[in-house]
């Protein structure tokens, strides 16, 4: 009894002696880091038009005639980063995995005028201020967000994985194509007005507050939730199931099927040709 007492708490006081020890040279790595900020300007009157980030990066992209990009960063960062210009695209990597210490800044503000393609990964924010043109691309991955801007294009293509986000966002154009997985999130204007094409997949969210379309294809699976009751749209062709939710406002026809436990809403008088079961339904509002 006495030596299971005794190796107990020798087992305690190794692991006080253990997390000390940890907490003691974390905090001495840190204070080893140089964290003064630094301040950069790079590729000026470039001809940027595309963005490429990786990592937890801060980006501001402002509508500007002129292109160059301003850096802001703590000192030690620039052992871990890579900032290239690639044509018209600019590249910003941040190379380690690890988690950054507390009160670490790595910034840039980029200045363009036209935006063709944006992709963000690994917990990337961009804030978009102004009014772009020209944009086909948006690409967004494990826990990115991109957040405002106003775009005018011809066809757009979005795809949003891994608890993405897209918000505050606004297109106009002849045609969006999206897609959204595992709990992403778009909330926007989108105008397409020829065509639009969703699928929205496990638990996501796609919202559109505007804009009218020709044509809409529309699949939301898996527990997922698409609102298009602001968009308004001559033809709707879709199919919502697996505990989904759909709402539209279709002038001529509405077709599709609803099944597993999923719901449809509908506003406007369109011809419907829609299948339902018995666990699911189909309401007019």
């Amino acid at each position: 009894m006495q030596n299971a007492m005794y190796h107990k708490n020798m087992t305690f006081v190794r692991f006080i002696v253990v997390f000390v020890f940890g907490v003691f040279f974390l905090s001495s790595c840190k204070e080893d880091l140089d964290m003064n900020l630094v301040q950069k300007t790079l590729f000026e009157d470039s001809a940027l038009n595309a963005i490429d980030a990786d990592g937890p990066w801060e980006i501001t992209v402002q509508q500007d005639e002129r292109c160059f990009v301003e850096l802001e960063y703590s000192a030690f960062m620039e052992s871990y980063f890579v900032v290239n210009c690639e044509g018209n695209k600019l590249d910003l990597k941040i190379t380690t995995s690890s988690s950054l210490p507390y009160g670490t800044e790595c910034r840039a503000i980029v200045h363009l005028n036209t935006l063709s393609k944006i992709e963000l990964s690994r917990a990337c924010v961009m804030r978009l201020e102004g009014a772009f043109t020209g944009l086909e691309e948006v690409d967004l991955e494990t826990a990115s967000k991109c957040i405002g801007g106003s775009f005018t294009g011809n066809e757009l293509e979005m795809e949003l994985t891994d608890a993405s986000e897209l918000l505050d966002f606004g297109f106009e154009g002849n045609k969006v194509k999206a897609e959204l997985n595992d709990a992403s999130v778009f909330r926007g204007q989108l105008n397409p007005f020829i065509r639009i094409d969703l699928e929205i997949y496990h638990a996501s969210v796609f919202v559109n507050y505007d804009g009218s379309s020709a044509k809409a294809n529309v699949t939301v699976k898996n527990a997922s939730v698409v609102n298009l009751g602001r968009t308004i749209v001559n033809e709707v062709d879709f199919t919502c199931n697996s505990a989904s939710t759909a709402t539209f406002n279709v002038t001529e026809w509405l077709r599709g099927s609803v099944t597993e436990g999923s719901e449809v809403f509908y506003y406007g008088n369109p011809q419907v040709d829609v299948d339902c079961d018995v666990s699911s339904f189909l309401v007019r509002l």
